[in-house]
């Protein structure tokens, strides 16, 4: 298995194809990346911008280049030395297009469909009478087919369809109707023969019978966990991994499989390349030993680099700060138990509704005290939003499974529950076996938890709870403050040690914020007065402007967020913040927009950008902290990029970048500047190199100058940077101790690492315990440094941070 030194994300589409990529494959190499790690390439939806919608596993996406394109890339990749990682999505396929051969046949042929056993579909289910639950109907069926929007017609092919609007649905062989003449009593009918029932799109949540990713119709889960499906789904990403070029996977969403454990050990079988998980850790989770996997796409990595460098003094100040403004004291556990609780009741009840039922037949199984279908779900959903963690992994199980299970068991009686049925299930799910209706039970629960944590607290409770949002990332907890300079060390040699290929990140398509935005919000841990004062200020502007009936807040939120991204455009904050308060779904959701409220919010967003005292206020604050910030994203990289694992940088984040959640991360990315200022390096003196850290107009030449340096020494260096190579941290003493980070990389301490973990001020009296035994070289100055204790400042002469390359070593 050929392990990458580092990975570079790309997100291809459209108007970025594989020609696209290759045609900067050059630069890459030139900045130091190993090997090109893209989005989803297999047959999408028409238009899709990201892939996750696949229609055609057998295919390669036509949007982005098809096999062709994907040849070209392979040798353009080939004759520069370059590998790819290629993101597969085996959970689901999109079901909504019209493109999706399998789903078009099922919807044909019912269950007699030869592709029926791809799709997770309950053809039990009540109220179903074996037929596939389609919600797309703005209205009732009777309506929809008395207005005419509803009807038969034969499309361009001849062939009869269903229509809707823009939506065509195929019609059984055995259903005969007269398109032109029909009443709307034969069209009723008709429809009433076809192995599917078109339903109004808001009875999604509850009549649905089919298992979707997360509460999205037209994504359908598939079962990976049948042999038969894998090998379908499978074999042309198998076949791609045949060639040299392709050296790795990245597997999205494991958590909505089957049998995690069993999939990872099929696919490592059949591909034997480098694979990571997209599995996201709580802070005391560790992935399962059993999976066969190089570790998980790195999340757990980007949390602990921002919460190293959070001061916690600060979390007092900015917790009675934010109550205050908001008039309340929000707790982050009882608004993630609160929005799990309304995920399983408005967005999953379906899901819900089939867990009760498995449920029910395992303990029946068991010889246990039957329930009631409501008391099944009761106790059912209160377990799932009392675990702490997405899902567990019965029969097989995680470390620590059985207790987390019967600790949401013992918790659920708050959510009035049946302590003593949770206890049951909980003990049938811990001791459950495949194949049984105890094992059934464990997989249906399992895969519930993970979409009810998903909607809960990724896309709800992260946009209820605003105290400090530069905590509010996928993978991690807003109510853990800060992290030690210790507790990062012994994470990271954790790491290290259990999975030392693992993927290390720090932003991705899904990312809330730009990971040079939470570095400048992180600075305000650092002021907390200055950004209380600002606030109060603030407050005064919002209600001149009109702002007052909003909900603080959200309010709260748009603050932070114009300081964390400026200077920002109105739409972008206006977008920003219409997708985050639906996704708060206090004021406004999805499901049922507010539009009134919305126009509010956006008029309040572009009227605080447009007010010329506001938005001198908001740019001088941010004068103010800018630099403390990028230094702070500075020292996020560099632990990242000399850290142990596999750094991912994603695409364009090698500049500031000041993007926040998607679709505003997935912006174009302009590579011609960063080809042009990656030429510009080598005339730059370090005084004027560094210098550009004040500059406000700098696009990043210091973040890009830091990413090419430890890039090509990981590229040159694997046995000094790579995931095997002994991380070492070294000791820090003096009063600013707990404000600097510093370790060694290699066996005899090639790279050494200082950077500081407070910005605003700067640590000034620390003392680092190098190694007494040579030199280094620092590689952001070009001073030459000694062995043995030495002050911070012998490492900064120029630069914030220092980059010590052991002299005799190459670098």
């Amino acid at each position: 298995m050929n392990v990458p030194a580092s990975t570079y994300r790309l997100q291809l589409h459209a108007e970025f194809t594989f020609d696209d990529a290759a045609a900067i494959a050059p630069y890459l190499v030139d900045l130091g990346v190993t090997c090109l790690y893209v989005s989803p390439i297999l047959q999408s939806a028409t238009g899709s911008t990201h892939g996750y919608d696949v229609t055609d596993p057998t295919r390669i996406d036509a949007d982005r280049g098809g096999a062709d394109g994907f040849d070209r890339l392979c040798e353009r990749c080939r004759e520069l030395g370059l590998g790819i990682v290629i993101d597969i999505v085996p959970n689901h396929m999109d079901v909504a297009s019209g493109e999706n051969p399998w789903w078009q046949d099922v919807l044909t042929h019912g269950s007699e469909s030869e592709w029926a056993k791809a799709f997770d579909i309950d053809w039990d289910a009540p109220g179903a009478e074996g037929r596939i639950i389609v919600p797309t109907l703005g209205g009732d069926p009777a309506d929809e087919i008395a207005s005419g929007a509803l009807r038969f017609e034969e499309d361009d092919e001849g062939e009869v369809v269903v229509r809707y609007h823009d939506k065509s649905f195929p019609v059984s062989p055995d259903t005969e109707v007269d398109v032109e003449n029909a009443t709307n009593a034969e069209i009723a009918a008709a429809l009433d023969e076809q192995p599917y029932e078109l339903a109004e799109w808001r009875e999604g949540g509850r009549r649905i019978n089919y298992r979707r990713f997360f509460d999205i119709d037209s994504l359908a889960s598939i079962r990976v966990e049948d042999p038969d499906v894998f090998d379908a789904t499978h074999a042309l990403i198998i076949e791609l991994t045949k060639r040299p070029e392709v050296i790795g996977l990245r597997v999205d969403h494991p958590d909505g499989l089957r049998d995690p454990a069993a999939y990872f050990e099929r696919l490592a079988e059949a591909t034997d390349v480098w694979i990571v998980a997209e599995k996201i850790l709580e802070a005391d989770e560790t992935l399962p030993a059993g999976w066969s996997v190089a570790g998980t796409t790195g999340y757990d990595f980007l949390n602990d680099a921002l919460a190293v460098q959070i001061a916690p003094a600060a979390e007092s100040t900015l917790t009675a700060l934010y109550e205050a403004f908001v008039g309340e004291q929000p707790n982050f556990s009882s608004i993630v138990r609160d929005a799990k609780r309304r995920a399983g009741r408005k967005l999953l009840p379906a899901g819900l509704a089939r867990l009760a039922r498995v449920a029910s037949k395992a303990l029946a199984h068991a010889g246990e005290e039957p329930a009631d279908a409501k008391t099944l779900e009761t106790t059912l959903l209160a377990m799932a939003v009392g675990l702490d963690v997405y899902r567990t992994y019965f029969p097989t199980g995680a470390d620590g499974d059985a207790e987390r299970l019967r600790a949401a068991a013992d918790v659920s009686a708050a959510d009035n529950a049946d302590p003593s049925l949770a206890s049951r299930l909980a003990d049938l799910m811990a001791t459950s076996k495949h194949g049984e209706p105890s094992g059934e039970l464990a997989a249906r629960f399992q895969q519930f938890t993970a979409p009810l944590t998903a909607k809960g607290v990724e896309d709800t409770a992260f946009y209820r709870y605003n105290r400090f949002v530069a905590l509010n990332e996928v993978g991690g907890d807003p109510s853990r403050f800060s992290l030690s300079a210790n507790d990062y060390h012994e994470r990271t040699e954790r790491r290290s040690r259990d999975w030392p290929a693992a993927m290390l990140t720090t932003a991705t398509h899904d990312t809330k914020r730009s990971e040079d935005v939470r570095a400048r919000l992180s600075v305000l841990s650092e002021r907390p007065g200055e950004w209380e004062a600002r606030v109060t200020a603030w407050r005064n502007d919002i209600t001149r402007l009109g702002g007052d009936g909003l909900d603080p807040n959200d309010i709260y939120l748009l603050l932070q967020t114009l300081v964390g991204a400026w200077p920002i455009t109105a739409d972008r904050v206006e977008a920003f913040m219409i997708k985050a308060a639906r996704e708060a779904k206090r004021r406004t959701s999805w499901r049922e927009s507010d539009e009134s409220y919305e126009k509010q919010l956006t008029a309040l967003s572009s009227a605080l950008i447009n007010d010329h005292a506001v938005s001198r206020s908001v740019g001088s604050f941010v004068d103010d902290i800018r630099s403390a910030g990028r230094v702070k994203s500075l020292t996020q990289i560099a632990l990242k990029l000399a850290g142990p694992g596999v750094p991912d940088t994603y695409q364009g984040c090698e500049l500031w970048d000041l993007s926040l959640v998607d679709p505003d991360n997935r912006r174009a990315v302009d590579f011609d500047e960063r080809r042009h200022l990656l030429a510009s390096l080598e005339a730059m003196s370090p005084a004027r190199l560094w210098a550009t850290i004040d500059d406000a107009n700098d696009p990043g030449v210091t973040k890009l100058w830091l990413t090419r340096t430890l890039l090509r020494v990981r590229r040159s260096q694997p046995e000094v940077l790579g995931g095997s190579s002994p991380y070492t941290p070294l000791v820090v003493t003096g009063p600013d101790a707990g404000g600097v980070i510093a370790f060694a990389r290699g066996a005899n301490a090639e790279i050494v690492v200082v950077a500081p973990l407070r910005s605003s001020p700067a640590p000034t009296d620390a003392t680092i315990e190098l190694p007494t035994d040579g030199a280094w070289t620092n590689l952001c100055d070009g001073a030459r440094i000694d062995g043995g204790e030495r002050p911070i400042g012998a490492f900064r002469s120029v630069a914030p941070l220092a980059i010590l390359a052991r002299e005799g070593a190459d670098a």
